[in-house]
């Protein structure tokens, strides 16, 4: 399996991968104890309904073959000036996500023939989709198993549009033709304005969301899924 790192693929540097270590996002809990109480109150889905998360850890192991410390060393320092220290986007093989990540970079020489070098990544605790509901589908990295295809783009009100959520909690972005386009989301309404705009109140949970909109013009909806 190959790795990509930014615009960089591991496997260009000679790299490959050894293992693969994808830790959990820890929940970012809040609890309140009162005096005389037993336990604690769990107040951690408490504002939004949901729970919040820290950043995840993942390693990622290569080797190499350099054949000599001085290639090694050339080998280690280039990677490491193209990446270390930055963030970048992680695609590993032919996932259709990728991980938003901090990238740290360490090596070790192992014998005469091979080294060893280890990617840790400080990501968001979401993947997220390589393509949003209004950009072209790639269908090389297409999961036919798991994905869903969105095709949120230039729909013509009046229109119903059942937008399929993923497991993060997201908003999403609207982009009208017209100031005369209205959203209804369960009981709420309101007028979009032309061009592109956010309502802070509409989240997309996991599941099914109905956006009905009415008026005239055209609507798009850009959403982008996040998964573990």
């Amino acid at each position: 399996m190959d790795v990509k790192i930014g615009e960089y693929r591991m496997s260009d540097f000679g790299l490959r991968l050894l293992s693969v270590e994808l830790g959990a996002a820890a929940v970012d809990t809040n609890a309140l104890e009162i005096p005389g109480m037993n336990g604690a109150i769990d107040l951690t889905e408490a504002v939004a309904g949901y729970p919040f998360y820290k950043n995840a850890k993942h390693k990622l192991t290569f080797d190499f073959m350099d054949g000599s410390h001085d290639t090694w060393v050339w080998k280690a320092s280039s990677l490491k000036g193209k990446i270390h220290g930055r963030r970048f986007p992680v695609v590993l093989g032919r996932d259709s996500f990728y991980y938003d990540a901090r990238i740290s970079v360490d090596t070790a020489k192992l014998n005469q023939a091979y080294s060893q070098l280890v990617v840790e990544l400080d990501a968001s605790p979401y993947k997220l989709a390589l393509r949003s509901s209004v950009e072209d589908w790639e269908w090389d990295s297409f999961n036919f198993e798991t994905d869903v295809i969105r095709e949120y783009k230039n729909i013509t009100v009046p229109a119903r549009l059942d937008v399929i959520g993923g497991v993060m909690p997201a908003g999403c972005v609207f982009e009208c033709s017209t100031a005369q386009v209205w959203l209804t989301y369960g009981s709420m309404s309101c007028l979009l304005p032309e061009g592109r705009s956010t309502v802070p109140d509409i989240i997309i949970r996991e599941g099914v969301n109905t956006l009905q909109f009415t008026g005239t013009g055209s609507v798009s909806v850009e959403y982008r899924e996040g998964r573990f």
